[in-house]
């Protein structure tokens, strides 16, 4: 997810100084969430969360595996066209900075995202695994309040 970050974003997703070997530890413990979803089958399924995601989404490691990543968003239909317009466009692009969305942990706790970067997650050659998003920043609450 880094090195995706930052071929596409032009910039480092972890602070200078983290060698490779330390990086995934810096992700897991980042202060912003980070979440990943698989693209590759017919919806898309949630693959990792870093520590921060796996609190704001209500979940564990293992309760976040293998879940439609729609399940973050509530159902919807506004909700979730607005988050699969925002899907498709990073898809397009390859990413999107600034997004802000209404989303729902599991346990149904409401949050604002706000200032999120989705980006695409592909090998050095291209070749598509999923997509991420960073979560820098959001608030509590019903949206809709």
């Amino acid at each position: 997810m880094a090195e995706s970050y930052k071929r596409l974003l032009k910039k480092s997703l972890v602070p200078d100084g983290i060698d490779t070997p330390a990086t995934a530890e810096w992700l897991w413990y980042a202060p912003f969430a980070l979440l990943c979803h698989d693209t590759r089958g017919a919806e898309p399924l949630f693959v990792y969360g870093n520590a921060a995601a796996l609190e704001l989404f209500e979940t564990d490691w293992e309760g976040l595996q293998g879940v439609p990543s729609t399940r973050s968003a509530a159902p919807d239909g506004e909700i979730q066209s607005e988050r699969q317009a925002a899907l498709a466009r990073a898809l397009e692009k390859g990413y999107v900075e600034n997004y802000s969305g209404d989303r729902v942990g599991f346990r149904g706790a409401r949050f604002r995202i706000e200032g999120a970067t989705l980006f695409s997650v592909t090998s050095p050659t291209g070749t598509a695994f999923g997509q991420a998003a960073v979560l820098p920043s959001w608030s509590h609450g019903d949206p809709a309040q």
